[in-house]
């Protein structure tokens, strides 16, 4: 059910006036650098499950074609994984 006008005006009234009360800002403040913080020294500093399985296939994919190779023939050790982007990709990922 959507607000009035006159309860919206009060609401973002009331919003306004809490943002101004010191605490609730330093409160908010406080949220945004923990998170920060985690970001940058918990989340960050993990290996990644996969192991970087997507970029090792474009990378050899693109040394494939750098040497002579068909950019579309290129197959990660045993298995069916190859190439999959278009043409422009190759060329980006190039020096």
């Amino acid at each position: 059910m959507p607000l009035s006008r006159s309860r919206q005006a009060r609401l973002s009234g009331f919003l306004a006036a809490l943002m101004r009360h010191p605490s609730v800002r330093l409160a908010m403040v406080a949220i945004v650098a923990a998170a920060a913080w985690c970001d940058a020294f918990v989340l960050a500093r993990k290996p990644p499950v996969h192991g970087f399985f997507d970029l090792r296939i474009y990378r050899g994919a693109v040394l494939w074609w750098l040497h002579g190779g068909s950019l579309y023939s290129f197959h990660i050790g045993h298995t069916d994984y190859g190439f999959t982007y278009p043409p422009f990709a190759a060329l980006s990922m190039t020096r």
